[in-house]
């Protein structure tokens, strides 16, 4: 849930502000592609977050030093983190290229990553049957997270994260191309 928060806070500026302060338009009519940008402040994003996560070594570093550890679930939990909130970003990075108001890009994105997590949890999942549950559990993130913690690494997870990232990058991509449009416009492009 942290992990939420926090890359909810790192995105929802990042577009809404922009808009506000009417520099949007002007890296709209830059002659660079979108997706330059989209994906610059993605990497910055994702930038700070592994930052963040750097700054947890010591704890795992200090257990090492103490007792013997496994370090294939530590590992695993870092990569888990770093894909599941490689996602976050991506999709914060989409609400806030939606609104103009950065908390409420901040309350969409908790929500909309929130939602994505349950979707999968054990805590949703039990209210149906196997079928439904299954279902559930292959569109959750919360369910693939916790596969990866483990020390098992799955292409089917990989396949999932880097899916979700590429497809809410290109939405934040279509959603400001969106604003390039005229607004009555009748050309098939469009």
């Amino acid at each position: 849930a942290l992990l939420i928060f926090l890359c909810a806070a790192l995105t929802m500026r990042m577009w809404s502000d922009e808009r506000r302060n009417g520099t949007l338009e002007h890296i709209l009519t830059q002659p660079v592609a979108l997706w330059r940008f989209v994906l610059g402040k993605f990497l910055a994003c994702f930038t700070l977050l592994v930052l963040a996560l750097i700054s947890t070594l010591p704890l795992p570093i200090t257990v090492s030093l103490i007792a013997n550890l496994d370090w294939g679930p530590v590992l695993g939990g870092y990569v888990a983190t770093s894909l599941l909130g490689a996602s976050y970003l991506a999709i914060g990075l989409f609400v806030s290229a939606r609104t103009d108001n950065p908390i409420v890009s901040l309350i969409g994105s908790v929500a909309l990553c929130g939602l994505l997590y349950l979707l999968g949890s054990a805590t949703l999942t039990g209210f149906f049957d196997d079928k439904t549950g299954e279902t559930l559990r292959l569109l959750g993130s919360g369910a693939r997270f916790d596969s990866i913690t483990r020390g098992i690494l799955d292409l089917r997870d990989l396949f999932y994260y880097f899916s979700l990232i590429l497809a809410f990058l290109a939405l934040n991509v279509f959603a400001l191309e969106k604003e390039r449009w005229a607004r009555r416009s009748k050309s098939p492009r469009h």
